[in-house]
């Protein structure tokens, strides 16, 4: 079991929240335009190629609530990658 330093954590705490918070906006206005879009039926062929995922469809609300929730997911993912990293820094005290 790795005890984490919280001093570093509860540093970095403001700039994580604010990623988090505007990723989730961001997110959530993807997700309910990709929704609208399915309502709409806009159809037309979407590719989406982001940091090694990749989506194809025919629909281009589907492509878009894939993008916010591929992204939500991303960031999410590196937030708490970067939380551990910080909780295992060691202070020189």
């Amino acid at each position: 079991m790795t005890l984490y330093d919280i001093k570093h954590i509860q540093e970095a705490r403001p700039i994580h929240t604010v990623i988090l918070l505007l990723t989730g906006i961001l997110s959530l206005v993807s997700c309910v335009g990709g929704i609208i879009a399915i309502f709409w039926n806009a159809f037309a062929p979407s590719e989406i190629n982001m940091l090694g995922l990749h989506v194809s469809t025919g629909h281009v609300g589907v492509a878009f609530a894939a993008l916010g929730v591929i992204s939500m997911f991303l960031v999410s993912r590196s937030v708490l990658k970067n939380l551990s990293v910080l909780g295992k820094i060691k202070d020189a005290d």
